[in-house]
């Protein structure tokens, strides 16, 4: 299977750039993949802005070091941005199926779906309820 795109959802960016999140490992083996792989990943933008609320609050940022690593990380070539605008509401309000979900997490969901892009969590929940999606460790196992 070739896997061009790989959607991300909020709890993998932050256990990305968080050193002390359970995941950061696979994480960083997950990105170190998809580099080799030339695979591109698509960012819906509720999930940059959570990304970024939530290092923020947690103090992450202030270390202007750490901020400039996001920054340049989300300004790679390999990152590609998926905006929410009324074509994306009126494809999302064709989708009854992503009900189950919190808003933010159905947006992450039908972004994916749209995008025929696996979506990569560590959200148990999201994941079963998405078209198709791993967490890192799961996806690694399968493709990597």
């Amino acid at each position: 299977m070739m896997i061009e795109h790989l959607t991300l959802d909020s709890s993998f960016l932050v256990s990305f750039f968080a050193k002390n999140e359970f995941g950061l490992e696979n994480a960083k083996k997950l990105i170190d993949f998809a580099n080799k792989n030339k695979i591109i990943f698509l960012v819906p933008m509720i999930v940059l802005i959570e990304v970024f609320h939530t290092l923020r609050r947690t103090g992450i940022f202030d270390n202007d070091h750490e901020y400039e690593k996001f920054q340049d990380f989300l300004n790679s070539n390999e990152i590609k941005y998926f905006d929410l605008d009324m074509d994306f509401f009126n494809m999302f309000r064709e989708f009854p199926f992503f009900n189950k979900l919190k808003t933010s997490d159905a947006i992450i969901a039908a972004s994916a779906f749209i995008n025929k892009s696996i979506l990569i969590s560590w959200d148990k929940r999201l994941l079963e309820n998405s078209w198709q999606g791993y967490t890192p460790d799961e996806f690694l196992k399968k493709f990597g």
